[in-house]
Parts: C-alpha cells; structure tokens; sequence
C-alpha cells in the first residue's frame, strides 16, 4: 500500500443543498476541513479513512459515512482506483438523532441505487423541482435506510499515557498482548489499564486489538491478497474461523463474502 507522494484535495467550501459529486480520486488527502451541509461519502473499488478530532475511522467498498454539518474531519485514501460519491444535504431543520453524529453504514441496495441514481446531477446543476423533490424524500428516509452501523472507529486517546500505551499498540499489534504485560511496560496496574481503556476508548484493550486487526485485514484485501488463511497467518490468529467470527461479528458477513462481493465488482 503506498502511502506516499498522496496528492492534497481542496475540499468544496460553498455548496448547495444536494450538492453532488462523483469522481475518481485515487490516493489523495485533504486539509483539515468542515461544511455548512451534512455529507453523505460513498466508497468504491477502495478503502477510505476518515479523520475527526476524536475519531479514526475505515469506511470499506460499498460502505457510506454520515458527517454532521460543521464537523471538523479530513479524508485519506491509499487505493489507487478509489471512487466517491458525495451528496452534500441542509439538514437544519432535522431533528433525528441520525444527522447528529458520524457514522459508517452497510449499504443497503436501496441507498445504493439512490445515491447511484444522483449522478444525474453534477456540482453544475441547477436544481430543477425534480431534484428538490428526490432530496427532500432523500433526507426524510435516510435515518431509515441507514440502520446497520458499523463501528470501524477507532477513539483518539487523551492522556499521554494512553497516547503512549496507543502509539505503541498500533505500531506492534501484530504480536500477541496481554494487559499484565502491556501493564507491566507502561509502569501501571492493570486495573488502571483497563479503567483508562473503558474511560478514555469506551472499549477493552482487546477490543481496540480486534478492531485495529480487521482494519489491516481490510487495508490487505485492498491491496490485492485474496487468501483468507494468509490473512490469518499474518494476523497471527489461532484459526481461520476465530477471524471469520471476529470479522461476521464487527462487519455483519463473513470475509469470504466480502472478498467475492470484491471480485464480482472488479469483473
């Protein structure tokens, strides 16, 4: 996965509600940014990460992020062939809890075919009543179609302790962990480790583990590897199955469906 030479996006600042965009964008990276609008991101044929203040998340192929308006993020993609689909919303006046945080979600064939279907129309656009009409309708089933959140999130500590304890997790994930022995490095109890994992992450160290392997394992079917039990061997998991359970269960489907959805997209 190359991760260098990534070429800098300026973001839209000023759009309109049902604002769109669709277009190839490789690798690339973008400055720190926010809109006035939600934003509702669609990836295909790569992975794209999105940054916020707190958060790191991975949104897969065929998976979309919500992005409540005026949040601070950026985005990051390392796939070569990578798409998006952008559909920029006013949604000043929603009250559904849905508008107001970020999340990833599966795509349902529904949302597929909508956000598909707003490709005719660009950022050039002028918006006839046809089109207000399928965003109005748009904005009112959205909370309804996006059901299956996925949490591909990865919380930023806030101590230095913790950015401590994460920095050296994430660069040595792929040894095996235990908290007495992670405990035992960062001069804490284990008692304390856990405390700050569940106070500062909202989830157990292993947890954390699971999410970051099965982020890689992702980055790694991106890149081409199509053999599960490589992925397995590289993991250092116990069996292909302890993986295709961890992966079913964080994911909603097992990572032989993910790779056959993969390679049916690509024929």
């Amino acid at each position: 996965m190359l991760k260098k030479n990534l070429k800098n996006i300026n973001c839209v600042e000023e759009v309109r509600d049902g604002y769109v965009l669709h277009q190839h964008f490789g690798q690339f990276s973008t400055d720190w940014h926010e809109h006035p609008h939600g934003q509702l991101v669609f990836a295909e044929n790569g992975l794209l990460f999105l940054y916020t203040l707190n958060n790191r998340y991975l949104l897969p192929t065929k998976f979309c992020a919500w992005i409540p308006q005026n949040e601070n993020h950026k985005l990051v993609s390392y796939s070569p062939d990578l798409l998006i689909r952008t559909i920029y919303l006013d949604i000043s006046d929603k009250q559904d809890p849905f508008y107001k945080q970020i999340g990833i979600y599966q795509t349902s064939s529904l949302l597929d075919e909508l956000i598909f279907y707003s490709r005719k129309w660009n950022e050039n656009t002028i918006a006839d009543e046809t089109e207000q009409c399928f965003y109005r309708n748009f904005k009112n089933i959205l909370p309804d179609i996006c059901k299956e959140e996925i949490p591909l999130a990865l919380p930023a500590p806030r101590s230095s302790k913790m950015v401590e304890i994460i920095n050296f997790l994430t660069e040595h994930f792929l040894i095996k962990h235990s908290i007495a022995g992670i405990a035992k490095q960062f001069s804490i109890s284990e008692r304390t480790l856990s405390r700050l994992f569940q106070k500062e992450l909202g989830m157990p160290m292993f947890q954390f583990l699971k999410i970051l392997k099965l982020i890689k394992a992702l980055e790694w079917f991106d890149d081409g590897i199509s053999n599960v039990s490589e992925v397995v061997y590289r993991l250092g998991y116990e069996s292909v199955s302890t993986f295709s359970n961890n992966f079913h269960e964080v994911l909603g489907f097992r990572p032989q469906t993910y790779l056959l959805k993969k390679k049916h997209r690509q024929a």
